[in-house]
């Protein structure tokens, strides 16, 4: 399992506590810092993030990673949202990146799934 770790402003700390639970619930894990403070984590057994974020003082935010897209469109988005069996799904878009995103490249027709 693939899991975005999004950390807090204090990211060496943050880094530091996320693997020190993480150890003390004996997860096997690898942790690669992605840039700033963004950390991906690859895990054999599923994490249970909601518990996860409760224990964790400085972390913003933890996806489970389904996928990977170059660019954002609805064929793009398309097949990794139809994988979730749900009645309903809620659905966010949050970037991350080390360059500046050009906004103007989404539009409301491309995301209308």
């Amino acid at each position: 399992m693939k899991y975005l770790v999004i950390l807090g402003t204090a990211t060496s700390l943050c880094e530091q506590e996320l693997s020190q639970i993480l150890q003390s619930q004996q997860v096997e894990f690898s942790l690669r810092l992605i840039f700033g403070p963004v950390v991906l984590i690859e895990t054999i057994r599923v994490l249970d993030t909601g518990d996860l974020i409760q224990k964790l003082g400085g972390t913003i935010k933890i996806s489970h990673a389904i996928g990977d897209v170059r660019d954002i469109s609805a064929d793009n988005l398309t097949p990794f949202i139809s994988q979730i069996k749900k009645d309903r799904i809620t659905f966010g878009l949050s970037i991350y990146s080390e360059t500046t995103f050009p906004l103007d490249k989404l539009n409301k027709t491309d995301l209308s799934l």
